[in-house]
Protein backbone atom coordinates (compact mmCIF):
# COMPACT_ATOMS: atom_id res chain seq x y z
CA UNK A 1 0.00 0.00 0.00
CA UNK A 2 0.96 3.05 -0.81
CA UNK A 3 2.67 5.53 2.08
CA UNK A 4 -0.39 8.53 0.96
CA UNK A 5 -3.29 5.66 0.74
CA UNK A 6 -1.36 4.31 4.48
CA UNK A 7 -2.32 7.69 5.17
CA UNK A 8 -5.59 7.86 4.38
CA UNK A 9 -6.58 5.01 6.02
CA UNK A 10 -5.07 5.68 9.63
CA UNK A 11 -6.87 9.01 9.49
CA UNK A 12 -10.08 7.14 8.55
CA UNK A 13 -9.98 4.39 10.64
CA UNK A 14 -8.81 6.92 13.89
CA UNK A 15 -11.71 8.92 12.78
CA UNK A 16 -14.08 6.27 12.73
CA UNK A 17 -12.97 3.93 16.16
CA UNK A 18 -12.95 7.38 18.36
CA UNK A 19 -16.53 7.84 16.82
CA UNK A 20 -17.67 4.34 17.49
CA UNK A 21 -16.38 4.28 20.70
CA UNK A 22 -17.81 8.13 21.44
CA UNK A 23 -21.36 6.28 20.14
CA UNK A 24 -21.47 3.38 22.55
CA UNK A 25 -19.92 5.91 25.75
CA UNK A 26 -22.81 8.36 25.61
CA UNK A 27 -25.21 6.10 24.55
CA UNK A 28 -24.65 3.34 27.58
CA UNK A 29 -24.96 6.85 29.58
CA UNK A 30 -27.97 8.31 28.31
CA UNK A 31 -30.35 9.91 30.25
CA UNK A 32 -32.39 11.69 27.30
CA UNK A 33 -32.90 11.86 23.65
CA UNK A 34 -30.41 14.42 23.44
CA UNK A 35 -27.81 11.79 24.36
CA UNK A 36 -29.34 9.42 21.99
CA UNK A 37 -29.34 11.37 18.86
CA UNK A 38 -25.81 12.19 19.55
CA UNK A 39 -24.87 8.70 19.45
CA UNK A 40 -26.66 7.89 16.34
CA UNK A 41 -25.03 11.10 14.64
CA UNK A 42 -21.61 9.56 15.74
CA UNK A 43 -21.87 6.33 14.58
CA UNK A 44 -23.33 7.60 11.33
CA UNK A 45 -20.14 9.14 10.93
CA UNK A 46 -18.24 6.27 11.97
CA UNK A 47 -19.87 3.77 9.65
CA UNK A 48 -19.11 6.09 6.98
CA UNK A 49 -15.25 6.82 7.88
CA UNK A 50 -14.71 2.88 8.48
CA UNK A 51 -16.67 1.63 5.29
CA UNK A 52 -14.68 3.75 3.13
CA UNK A 53 -11.60 2.20 3.92
CA UNK A 54 -12.20 -1.48 1.99
CA UNK A 55 -13.93 1.19 -0.69
CA UNK A 56 -10.23 3.33 -1.44
CA UNK A 57 -8.00 -0.14 -0.74
CA UNK A 58 -10.59 -2.73 -3.34
CA UNK A 59 -8.41 -4.45 -5.29
CA UNK A 60 -11.23 -4.95 -8.06
CA UNK A 61 -14.14 -2.78 -9.50
CA UNK A 62 -17.09 -4.32 -8.35
CA UNK A 63 -15.80 -4.61 -4.73
CA UNK A 64 -14.89 -0.89 -4.87
CA UNK A 65 -18.60 0.10 -6.02
CA UNK A 66 -19.97 -2.50 -3.37
CA UNK A 67 -17.83 -0.67 -0.20
CA UNK A 68 -18.63 2.52 -1.68
CA UNK A 69 -22.59 2.15 -1.71
CA UNK A 70 -21.79 0.63 1.75
CA UNK A 71 -20.13 3.70 3.06
CA UNK A 72 -22.79 6.04 1.64
CA UNK A 73 -25.19 4.56 3.64
CA UNK A 74 -24.03 5.95 7.15
CA UNK A 75 -23.07 9.44 4.68
CA UNK A 76 -26.55 9.69 4.25
CA UNK A 77 -27.46 9.70 7.47
CA UNK A 78 -25.18 12.47 8.80
CA UNK A 79 -27.18 15.34 7.84
CA UNK A 80 -30.64 14.23 9.41
CA UNK A 81 -29.30 13.44 12.63
CA UNK A 82 -26.71 16.48 12.97
CA UNK A 83 -30.02 18.51 12.17
CA UNK A 84 -32.35 16.88 14.90
CA UNK A 85 -29.25 16.68 17.57
CA UNK A 86 -28.90 20.53 17.02
CA UNK A 87 -32.68 21.16 17.66
CA UNK A 88 -33.22 18.67 20.38
CA UNK A 89 -29.98 20.23 21.79
CA UNK A 90 -31.54 24.43 21.71
CA UNK A 91 -35.09 22.64 23.05
CA UNK A 92 -36.51 23.42 19.70
CA UNK A 93 -37.26 20.10 18.02
CA UNK A 94 -41.16 20.04 18.50
CA UNK A 95 -41.33 22.91 16.47
CA UNK A 96 -39.53 21.55 13.20
CA UNK A 97 -41.16 18.17 13.96
CA UNK A 98 -42.23 18.30 10.03
CA UNK A 99 -38.83 19.44 8.68
CA UNK A 100 -36.88 16.94 10.92
CA UNK A 101 -39.51 14.03 9.30
CA UNK A 102 -38.71 15.14 5.87
CA UNK A 103 -35.01 15.22 6.32
CA UNK A 104 -35.26 11.58 7.50
CA UNK A 105 -37.90 10.63 4.61
CA UNK A 106 -35.60 12.32 2.20
CA UNK A 107 -32.41 10.20 3.42
CA UNK A 108 -34.52 7.15 3.08
CA UNK A 109 -34.84 8.04 -0.29
CA UNK A 110 -31.40 8.54 -0.80
CA UNK A 111 -30.90 5.07 0.95
CA UNK A 112 -33.31 3.43 -1.70
CA UNK A 113 -31.68 5.16 -4.50
CA UNK A 114 -28.38 4.24 -3.02
CA UNK A 115 -28.63 0.56 -3.24
CA UNK A 116 -31.24 1.03 -6.74
CA UNK A 117 -27.78 1.41 -7.81
CA UNK A 118 -28.31 5.58 -9.00
CA UNK A 119 -26.62 7.43 -6.13
CA UNK A 120 -23.45 6.81 -7.46
CA UNK A 121 -22.39 7.00 -11.44
CA UNK A 122 -19.08 4.66 -10.68
CA UNK A 123 -16.20 4.13 -8.68
CA UNK A 124 -12.85 4.97 -10.41
CA UNK A 125 -8.74 5.25 -9.20
CA UNK A 126 -8.30 8.71 -7.96
CA UNK A 127 -5.16 9.48 -6.68
CA UNK A 128 -4.29 7.89 -3.20
CA UNK A 129 -7.36 5.89 -3.82
CA UNK A 130 -7.78 2.40 -5.90
CA UNK A 131 -11.39 3.55 -5.70
CA UNK A 132 -13.21 6.28 -5.35
CA UNK A 133 -17.05 7.58 -5.86
CA UNK A 134 -17.93 9.29 -8.86
CA UNK A 135 -21.23 11.22 -8.52
CA UNK A 136 -24.61 10.71 -10.40
CA UNK A 137 -26.82 13.41 -10.71
CA UNK A 138 -28.65 12.21 -7.39
CA UNK A 139 -25.40 12.27 -5.27
CA UNK A 140 -24.69 15.66 -6.19
CA UNK A 141 -28.59 17.13 -5.60
CA UNK A 142 -27.81 15.04 -1.84
CA UNK A 143 -24.07 17.17 -1.21
CA UNK A 144 -26.08 20.24 -2.68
Amino acid sequence: MPIAQTNYVIAYFSLGIVLLALAIFVYSRARDSVHKLFSAYSFAISWWSLFTIPMITATNHQMGYFWDQVCLTGAIFIPPTFFHFVLLFIDQARKFKKIITSCYLISIFFLVVNFLGAFVSDVQPYRAFNFYTIPSLFYNVFVF
